[in-house]
């Protein structure tokens, strides 16, 4: 019980934690894209439904950034705007409602908030007039938007093997300050899943999980740089590892992941994420 109530704590601490404070503005635009799904096995029952908050990774595809205005040594482009391919973590957090439609169905509707601050990166830019050239670049930026998730059950409830598919689709828009905002633009994410879990006792919901996932980000800039595509198509493949804990109604998902961008890379890296939910699951019905 001891280790139960610590891991509810740890869970909540990881939802609260990282979730943005102020920081001095940078006019930059960057394009995000979400990692993993930290979804279990098993959909809610029929007639029952969730409350969630979550805290999940993020990562930029590009970055498009004014030139530092307090840089005195090049006053002449203090206009100038420079971008490139970077990948940079972050992180987004909201809120869920799930609802469960049939025995082995349910839906989730979502609020999704996130931001970048302080990103430092030394990348291979491209400026206004195309050419290329090799700077560190600042950028900070935010992204608001909303998803859609739908998981079905395809073994039986007295089957202690569990298997399902996910899908989830995420709508979000990023926004910035100064000179970038007209570079700002909206992502676009598909992310099929397999779902697998163990559950000996049905009646309970404290179990393990893994999944495998192909993420799709479609990304569309308002206005861009020569050399940077306006549209592109991010591709990631990916393999998550979830624990999900009960105690009465209250609930929370540990999900371990790693992810390998697979087209249009920002970069070659197996990248490593971690995401927490703690939710409030009503009306469950005992099977």
């Amino acid at each position: 019980m001891k280790t139960l109530n610590a891991l509810f704590l740890l869970a909540i601490f990881s939802v609260v934690l990282f979730t943005g404070c102020a920081t001095t503005r940078v006019s930059s635009s960057a394009m995000i894209r979400t990692m993993g799904i930290g979804e279990s096995a098993v959909p809610i029952e029929k007639d029952s439904f969730a409350i969630e908050l979550f805290n999940d990774k993020s990562t930029t595809i590009d970055v498009i950034s004014a030139t530092n205005p307090f840089d005195w040594q090049d006053l002449e482009n203090i206009h100038a705007m420079s971008g490139g391919k970077v990948s940079h973590h972050c992180r987004h957090y909201g809120l869920n409602l799930r609802f469960g439609l049939k025995k082995h169905t349910e839906i989730k509707l979502g609020f999704l908030k996130g931001s970048i601050t302080n990103g430092n990166e030394e990348i291979n830019a491209i400026d206004e007039d195309g050419n290329y050239l090799i700077r560190k670049t600042k950028f900070n930026s935010d992204f608001v938007g909303g998803q859609f998730g739908i998981k079905h059950l395809l073994t039986d409830y007295a089957n202690p093997g569990r298997i399902s598919l996910y899908l989830d689709g995420k709508y979000f828009i990023t926004y910035s300050d100064g000179l970038a905002w007209d570079y700002d633009g909206r992502t676009i994410e598909l992310k099929p899943a397999l779902l697998f879990g163990y559950l000996k006792d049905p009646a309970s919901r404290n179990f393990p999980s893994f999944s495998f996932y192909y993420s799709l980000a479609n990304t569309n800039r308002d206005k861009t740089l020569r050399g940077i595509p306006a549209n592109k198509n991010s591709q990631a493949i990916g393999a998550e590892a979830n624990l999900n804990l009960a105690y009465g109604v209250m609930y929370t998902n540990l999900a371990f992941g790693v992810e390998k961008e697979i087209g249009n890379k920002a970069t070659d890296e197996i990248r490593r994420y971690f995401g927490a939910k703690v939710g409030f699951h009503f009306k469950q019905k005992k099977n």
